[in-house]
This record gives structure tokens, sequence and C-alpha cells, in this order.
């Protein structure tokens, strides 16, 4: 195994991270990709690493700068039940998202992925 460190070798290819929310009858998309060479040029680290930056920089300007009841929250738990600004700080460094809503669904997750592999061995 061998660590690519992207001083030496520039990484391809790129990152995506998102959330999908499944109802019987519709599903909601909320999701960023960066391209690690554009991330690298700005910033000099990789895609991955400065999605997970972002990630901590969000929740601590909202545990830092917002007023929330004390407590553990998931971050839809926080969204739904505390008034924050986690969109605001989550947007000003990764600020490109896709966002939308299939107006069908395929199923719970889990149900997809059994379904697929009984058709795939793994």
């Amino acid at each position: 195994m061998k660590v690519h460190e992207q001083l030496k070798a520039e990484l391809d290819g790129e990152d995506l991270v998102g959330v999908l929310i499944v109802y019987p009858d519709k599903e909601h998309y909320m999701y960023n990709t960066l391209k690690n060479r554009d991330i690298f040029s700005k910033y000099k680290t990789n895609a991955t690493y400065f999605q997970v930056a972002c990630g901590i920089y969000t929740s601590l300007s909202v545990l830092l700068m917002d007023e929330i009841p004390k407590g553990v929250y998931y971050v839809d738990e926080l969204l739904l039940n505390t008034n924050n600004h986690y969109g605001q700080y989550l947007t000003f460094y990764m600020t490109s998202f896709v966002i939308g809503e299939n107006n069908h669904s395929n199923g719970p997750l889990l149900h997809r992925m059994r379904k697929v592999n009984q058709y795939v061995k793994i």
C-alpha cells in the first residue's frame, strides 16, 4: 500500500458528498462535487479533506456563533429544531450544491441494496 501525496503526484478525479432523503412517493437530494485539481490549486489539499474541513468548520461555527440549546443533535434535528445559520456557514466555502427532487421513489435504500445483491454475487 502507498499513500499518494498530492504535492508529489497529482490526484485526478473528484469527490461527491451529499444526502438523499427517500419518501414512499418522492426523493429529495442535495450534493456537492469538487475536483481534486481545483481544490488543490487553491487550498493545497484534496477534495475529501476539504469537504471534511468544511463540515468541521460549519459545526464549530454553529456551536460558537449560534444560540442553540445544549445537547447532541443529528444534522436534520439541528436544522429542524433550532434556529441557526448552518446553511450559511456550510456554503461559505462549499459554494456549489445541486439540490432537487425526484417525483417518484425506487423504495428505501436498504430495499434497493437487497434487490441489487440478489442479482450480483458479492
